[in-house]
Formats: structure tokens, sequence, C-alpha cells
């Protein structure tokens, strides 16, 4: 197929059939009240929030979409792009799993719990660039979740579940050019796909695709201690930093990382 509006009317999967559930299957994953996201802050972490011993099951939250079972058995194994031959239109990223059947259930559990737009953001996607000065093209793509206030200050420590996949890529052309449409629509689709290791061949799942507005695209070296894509910085990283740049907010992190490695 040689365009984007081909993918998205293929016939890849099963016919769509109307949802006239209201609810989630699952109680506990009930929706969090609509509420303002958080932005992250300077200062330093209290220390009784790093000492589990000291913190009891109910002063502790956990924020995820997702469900390790599931991505443990799906298998990601790669993240790829699908654009249009010109600007207007949003692009396609897509999960590779090496089990496509299990990937299309992880979408079909989003769409029940963030709609098919995700418009209030709850599901937070990141791409983390200059992990590495010596692979200026390596990049981190993580999932997680974004904060509320509401979530914020309804316990003294929240836990968020996320996953993430390296990229190592030998040119940054793909990334460069699907965030060049991202920007020119100012959306994207989310959508599942099989990577066929064997025949190099992916078979997206675009009946199950998620249309979303917002996606974190950051250099290493701007995240600091209490941002939250300081998820997707290993303490092994050795990220690239501008020359000017004599005390970036990623030094900070990647002390405290390699402190609780340690």
């Amino acid at each position: 197929m040689s365009s984007a509006k081909e993918w998205l009317t293929a016939e890849t999967d099963q016919p769509t059939r109307k949802l006239i559930r209201t609810e989630p299957w699952l109680s506990e994953h009930k929706s969090e009240k609509s509420d303002t996201i958080i932005k992250p802050e300077k200062g330093e972490i209290p220390e009784e929030l790093l000492d589990n011993s000291r913190m009891k099951h109910s002063d502790r939250k956990v924020v995820s979409y997702i469900k390790p079972e599931l991505w443990d058995n799906a298998k990601w194994s790669g993240t790829a792009y699908i654009w249009e031959a010109t600007l207007g239109a949003p692009p396609l990223l897509m999960f590779m799993f090496e089990n496509g059947e299990v990937g299309k259930q992880i979408f079909k559990d989003w769409r029940m719990r963030l709609g098919e737009t995700d418009p209030e953001e709850k599901l937070r996607i990141s791409i983390i660039r200059g992990i590495s000065k010596n692979e200026p093209h390596n990049y981190r793509v993580v999932i997680s979740a974004n904060i509320t206030e509401g979530q914020l200050f309804s316990k003294k420590q929240l836990v968020i579940i996320n996953r993430n996949n390296l990229m190592t890529p030998t040119s940054s052309l793909n990334l460069e050019t699907f965030i060049r449409y991202y920007e020119a629509a100012g959306a994207y689709y989310l959508a599942p796909a099989e990577l066929d290791e064997v025949n190099r061949r992916i078979k997206p799942y675009t009946r199950r695709m998620i249309r979303k507005k917002n996606v974190s695209v950051r250099w290493a070296w701007e995240i600091g201690m209490n941002d939250p894509d300081i998820m997707g910085i290993s303490p092994d990283d050795d990220p690239f930093i501008p020359e000017n740049e004599k005390k970036p907010p990623i030094a900070e992190a990647m002390e405290f990382l390699r402190k609780l490695k340690r």
C-alpha cells in the first residue's frame, strides 16, 4: 500500500461492531474524574516517600493503563510510522507486537477505558531523544499515565506503571517525518500492529486505533528530577548534552537514578 489513507481503510481486522457498553467491564478501571494535568516542579523528593518501609498500603495509589500480563504476552518489539504523501492528515504511530492478537486486546481495553479519541489525554506517550551521545539516532518510546491534581493530592505516593521500548535506527528520518506531520496536523493515530520477523512485514490493525492530540517529544537532557518522563531514562544512559548547557536538568536526574540503582 502506498499511503496512510489506504492503510486506514484496509480490511486488516474483523468488521467494526457498535459499542453499547458505557462502563468498563472491570469496576476497578472506572475512569478518574476529569482534572488538570500536573506539571513538573523543582525540589528534592522527601526521604519518607523513597522509603517504602515507612509507607502504609493506604498511603499509596497505583495509576496505570498498563495490564502487565497482556504486555508481557504481546511482546512489544518496536515502533513504526505511516504518513500521507502531503501534509495535513494525522500520521499513524504503531506499536509493533510479536503477538498481534494480544496487541489488539491491549488496544481494545484502551478504547473501552479511554474512548476512540482519549479526549482527556489520560494516556501519556513520550518519545525521548538523545539518550546516547554515541548513538545519536537512538530514542526511547514510553507509555504511561498523565497524572492529575486530584490524583496527586489523594495519596502520599503515586505508583505509575509504564512500559518503554528502545529504538536503535540508523537514521532519524522516520521519526523526524512523523514529528513534522504530527505538528502540521495537530493530531495522530495510535494503533497496534503485528511484526512478522521472518518476512520483515508489518500488519497494522487500524480498527483498534485511537486518535490523540498530544505526544511528548523531548531531548533527554531536558528531563529533570520531578519530570514524568524520567521513566524514560535509564541509569545506564549516556545522554547527549549541548555544550552550552552547564547545568542540564538530566544531570541531577541521572545522579538520583544511579543512587537508586546502587
